[in-house]
């Protein structure tokens, strides 16, 4: 059982004894090793209080009144969303293939105003801990180690010179000796090749790690440093102030090809977008960060991506995006994204809004990776 189960359960005021949280942490267990990057959305979605379809929840629950028939199937959303939470960071401490999707639809989520129940803080700083060890430990993790040599043991030696010696003297070699020494020999050879066989992989998937994220850190270099869009191949200063941390939350995340990205992205995304300018402002809000940015570009950017409603709360930039091409003009589109999200008048700063894409671009990646 995660450790922190049982303060999550005390945090949102609810009653569990001991016997009742092991039967729910097993119902997590199970949840968790038959998770997909759909289920994650859904999982977040209900850990943060957003609407959630009737057949997750129907299945989600079902996991839980296997192990105990008097499980609330209705009107529990509190609990759910505490269940959905430890489902969470199940899935990031042990389910490998999801855990990345885990993290970054928690942290992407997190953006929006959610229901903040009592564990979703905690949840949301698991998942940037996460993320953060992992951009640390890909990076740092790239040593090779040194090939055995096959070094004959001192037996075997000695059973050689043995023959050596008889035969020199012209007497006739035990034939069964002889076989078992062959076998002892090739037996030893054999062992040793695999272990050398199996450390040059090894150490050939860390060279090509490491060469591959040299490729990716030298690319982000040349980028921030040139201080040019790749999309719209012109300066970062020619644009307006609220389309650039539009732009450079998406190139970057596009220049990332190992998850979950460098660590020091903050710094990157601030270089490029300050890049020829004075100063930025302090605040935005989305409808202008949306609306200042080239209608063309957000056509070839999003326009054939597939932003569906389970994601327009996980991943809300790109669904502003996608919905701002509905209509021509600038305020229609702002009406119709409201109908679906809530009337949300955002103001962050500008590298709130270029990280916010950047991890929600690494999430639809890491989507399309997982399934």
């Amino acid at each position: 059982m995660q450790e922190n189960f049982p303060n999550w359960y005390r945090e949102a005021d609810l009653e569990a004894d001991s016997d009742t949280l092991e039967n729910r942490y097993s119902a997590i267990e199970s949840y968790s090793e038959n998770v997909n990057g759909p289920k994650c959305i859904n999982l977040v979605r209900l850990l943060m209080g957003f609407a959630v379809d009737e057949p997750f929840i129907n299945d989600y629950t079902m996991y839980f009144s296997k192990n105990d028939s008097a499980f609330p199937t209705r009107n529990n959303l509190l609990e759910l969303s505490v269940l959905a939470g430890a489902t969470i960071v199940e899935i990031i401490e042990n389910i490998d293939k999801y855990d990345y999707i885990a993290a970054l639809a928690t942290i992407s989520g997190s953006f929006l105003p959610h229901s903040n129940n009592p564990p979703v803080s905690e949840i949301i700083s698991e998942a940037k801990d996460f993320i953060s060890n992992q951009a640390a430990k890909l990076r740092s993790d790239l040593s090779t180690s040194s090939l055995p040599k096959i070094v004959v043991t001192k037996k075997i030696q000695t059973t050689i010179k043995q023959h050596k010696t008889s035969i020199e003297n012209d007497e006739v070699p035990d034939h069964k000796e002889l076989g078992k020494l062959f076998y002892e020999v090739s037996s030893e050879a054999d062992e040793k090749v695999n272990e050398i066989a199996r450390k040059v992989r090894k150490s050939t998937k860390t060279m090509l790690r490491a060469i591959n994220l040299l490729s990716e850190e030298t690319n982000i270099l040349w980028w921030v440093f040139g201080e040019y869009s790749r999309d719209l191949n012109i300066k970062m200063k020619a644009l307006d102030q609220e389309a650039v941390c539009m732009v450079a939350g998406k190139e970057l995340s596009d220049l990332v090809d190992a998850a979950p990205g460098p660590l020091s992205a903050d710094a990157f995304l601030m270089k490029i977008m300050e890049s020829g300018r004075s100063d930025l402002p302090h605040k935005l809000i989305l409808k202008d960060a949306i609306n200042k940015s080239p209608r063309e570009w957000r056509e070839k950017w999003i326009g054939d991506r597939e932003i569906t409603d389970n994601l327009n709360m996980i991943c809300p930039i790109h669904f502003a995006a996608k919905t701002s091409l509905l209509t021509e003009d600038d305020e229609t589109w702002w009406n119709v994204y409201i109908k679906s999200n809530g009337d949300i008048s955002l103001e962050k700063s500008p590298l709130k809004f270029a990280k916010q894409l950047y991890w929600e671009g690494l999430l639809l990646k890491s989507l399309m990776v997982g399934e």
